[in-house]
């Protein structure tokens, strides 16, 4: 009688921690992110935007990216909706492409002639943002992100 009560006790313990686990798991599977742009310039071309989930790639290679979507340019304001991804860190990064070339256009120095911005609008004087200071933490159901372009 009293192995029966004592197995019984564990099976019933090691369901309520598998159902557990499995619950949290779940809650935290899927992640996503609204980045609103509140500074578009103009209508010209698309407004590109690039998740990265490590820093190769970031933040000019979109190939490299986890995920990566282009809209039309909306002057003023613009919304992105990131759905489904895994929890983690991640970091993003945004373009104006003005004249839909697929890239960030750059004067003879080098500095942007485009539209562009990062998760925590990061910035530097010279030289793209650097990942491990435009990185954001994915650990709640959903995320909500500003970022301001800079011209």
């Amino acid at each position: 009688m009293i192995k029966i009560f004592f197995d019984n006790k564990l099976l019933s313990l090691l369901a309520n921690t598998f159902l557990l686990v499995v619950i949290t798991v779940t809650q935290i599977q899927a992640v996503s992110i609204t980045v609103s742009i509140p500074n578009v310039k103009n209508n010209n071309g698309v407004v590109r935007l690039a998740l990265y989930r490590s820093a190769e790639g970031f933040p000019g290679d979109f190939q490299k990216s986890f995920y990566h979507e282009s809209i039309p340019a909306k002057k003023d304001s613009l919304t992105f909706e990131v759905k489904n991804i895994p929890p983690g860190e991640c970091a993003v990064a945004i373009i104006h492409d003005e004249n839909s070339n697929d890239k960030l256009d750059t004067n003879f120095f080098g500095k942007p002639k485009e539209g562009y911005g990062s998760s925590n609008n990061t910035k530097r004087r010279f030289g793209p943002p650097e990942y491990e200071k435009a990185k954001v933490m994915l650990k709640s159901e959903h995320i909500n992100l500003q970022i301001f372009l800079n011209y």
